[in-house]
């Protein structure tokens, strides 16, 4: 009986071989992993924040970043800068934080705080304020715009002292992916209309898990009541999050390595 061989024609010169069906899919599958990959570095769902659990907004927001693997910074108490007027880059060396004012907020005060006597439906808040340093707000409109000098997970602050029943005239804070409130608005955040006289702690804060917040900024009135406010103890979350070119490797290599495969299974 005959042997039979068989033989595998080349290609003709300046023509191309016809690419398997099993090499074909193989592509679809590893561009389709690529792509997967570079969504999921990508996609921006919106930030959070935390502004309507009075007696724990520090609480949950600490659980979030630090879930997100962020460090949390609370250096930023202003117990090393001096009373007096408010040095906004006071902590750009040592923390990255810089700060920028309008309206009468700009003068730093040691004490338990404010200590305005409206204590009817007082709420605890987060405890009461002890005396330290703290950052002054007077009743009239007022923004305190704190920028980061790179990306950060989360930030937030403990205001004192803070009574407004005018739902027209509440704390609000921001979040910009540009340093002193300038790029891209993420979302803002409205305060409850509560009394946290006196000197009662609640915190407003902001997480965002792309960790691209760059500034955050809050803004009061109070000149409806009267009121006068404090802020103390900036929070900032700092975190490793995979970057667009680290995630771009990463889906190349997914597609070579299928490739590769792909091409040991056909020769």
């Amino acid at each position: 009986m005959r042997e039979i061989t068989k033989i595998r024609k080349a290609a003709p010169s300046g023509t191309f071989s016809a690419v398997p069906p099993c090499m074909i899919t193989s592509v679809k599958i590893a561009v389709l992993l690529a792509l997967l990959v570079l969504g999921v570095g990508t996609s921006h769902a919106a930030p959070i924040f935390y502004v309507n659990n009075p007696s724990a907004n520090s609480i949950d927001w600490t659980t979030t970043v630090t879930g997100l693997g962020g460090a949390v910074n609370s250096n930023v108490n202003f117990n090393a800068h001096s009373v007096g007027p408010l040095n906004n880059a006071f902590y750009a060396g040592s923390d990255g934080v810089t700060f920028s004012t309008s309206g009468p907020i700009t003068q730093v005060q040691f004490g338990a705080g404010p200590a305005q006597g409206n204590t009817s439906g007082q709420q605890p808040g987060e405890g009461t304020h002890l005396a330290s340093n703290f950052l002054f707000g007077g009743a009239s409109l007022k923004t305190l715009t704190i920028s980061f000098a790179t990306p950060v997970l989360g930030a937030g602050f403990f205001t004192l002292d803070y009574f407004d029943t005018n739902p027209n005239d509440r704390m609000e804070i921001r979040a910009y992916d540009g340093a002193n409130a300038t790029g891209t608005l993420l979302g803002s955040a409205l305060s409850v209309n509560q009394n946290f006289q006196q000197n009662r702690l609640y915190f407003m804060g902001v997480s965002d898990s792309a960790n691209v917040i760059r500034s955050i900024q809050f803004s009061y009135s109070g000149a409806g009541t009267g009121d006068t406010m404090g802020i103390d103890d900036i929070r900032f979350a700092t975190g490793a999050i995979p970057q667009p070119a680290a995630l771009l490797l990463v889906a190349l290599g997914l597609t070579l390595g299928v490739l590769r495969r792909t091409t040991n299974q056909i020769n």
